[in-house]
């Protein structure tokens, strides 16, 4: 018994694969997500703690956004403007330690 695919089945399909590729897209434009050290340091292969002393603390490094606007709010960067700066800065960047 052969089975045939009824426009209504078609319609369906079409409207899974369509939810399917809505929900697996990004939520946010990969240049307008923000970045804690933790993030800026796995890109940049240094550790978070390398991150908080060395490289956000310097003065031309992008201005940090709190969130919540309280001065104990973890602070976040722009994804985009750390690429930016690193690329502009790459020359200068601390060296991260042998990983282990």
């Amino acid at each position: 018994m052969e089975q045939s695919v009824q426009p209504a089945d078609q319609d369906l399909a079409a409207a899974i694969r369509d939810l399917v590729t809505q929900l697996s897209a990004p939520k946010i434009a990969p240049e307008d997500e923000l970045w804690s050290t933790k993030e800026i340091g796995e890109w940049l292969k240094l550790s978070p703690v390398t991150v908080g002393e060395r490289v956000v603390t310097r003065p031309d490094f992008p201005e940090p956004l709190q969130p919540c606007g309280t001065v104990k709010a973890m602070k976040r960067w722009f994804a985009a403007d750390v690429k930016k700066w690193a690329r502009q800065n790459s020359s200068r960047l601390p060296n991260g330690k042998p990983r282990k």
